[in-house]
Formats: structure tokens, sequence, C-alpha cells
């Protein structure tokens, strides 16, 4: 990656972008190490990879369980990046000339994703352990 106090500019949507995808991804990697610790502890581990044989059961992990999970990643996103103003015009591209342009240190961005990530590991764990408390009939 480089020098990590090196600056760059970049889309503030972009890093909007990021940030959420970010959180998702802590949120499917602790998805994952939970289902790995219950087969581990059953041990019903496969003898080579862990895997992910279908598309189908990737997107179940990887899909957000709740509309408040979803609801407060969209919140954080847009409290940290603005709402965004982009229009799609009709050749189905998106006129992004409102968003402005954020400079930050390749170190700092890597710091943010990392933050995120483990963001989206402690949404997990907490809609999982809110999710111990609620019963259905």
């Amino acid at each position: 990656m480089g020098d990590l106090t090196s600056v760059a500019q970049i889309s503030k949507l972009r890093v909007g972008q990021i940030y959420a995808a970010s959180v998702m991804y802590g949120y499917f990697l602790k998805r994952l190490d939970q289902r790995f610790q219950l087969e581990k502890t059953m041990k019903n581990l496969p003898e080579r990879l862990y895997p992910l044989t279908t598309s189908e059961t990737l997107q179940r992990y990887a899909t957000i369980r709740s509309r408040e999970a979803v609801g407060i990643i969209e919140k954080n996103t847009e409290t940290l990046f603005g709402k965004p103003e982009i229009v799609i015009t009709p050749q189905v591209t998106t006129d992004s000339s409102k968003d402005e342009q954020i400079e930050i240190s390749f170190g700092g961005m890597k710091r943010l994703v990392l933050e995120v990530v483990t963001f989206g590991s402690f949404l997990w764990d907490v809609e999982n352990h809110v999710g111990e408390g609620t019963t259905l009939y």
C-alpha cells in the first residue's frame, strides 16, 4: 500500500460506500465465525477448507438479519458522510457533481476500515444477544 502518511483525495460518497460495506463485512465475518465455532464444538468440521458450497449459502451469511441493524448502518453512514446527492441520468449513470472530495491518508483509511469491520462484528453480537431474549409464539 505504500506510505501510510500519504494523502489522497477521494469522493465522500465513495468513503461512505466503503464504510457501509466494511460494516457488512465485519457482520459477515462474525456470523461465519459463529458457525465455525458451533461446528468445531460439535466436532463436525470438514477435513479441508470450510465450505460455503453455494452462492445461496454465501448470500444467507452476508444478509443482515434485522431491519434495525440495517437502519443503524444507514443512519451511521448518513451521519458521518451525509446523505448522498446523486442523480441517475437517462443514460443510467450517476451525476455526482455535488459530491465533495475529501482528503484522507492511507493510514486513516486503513484505521477507518478496521474500526468499522469491528463495529460490524459488534453489531452481530448485539443483534444476536437481543435475539436470544425474545420469544416468538
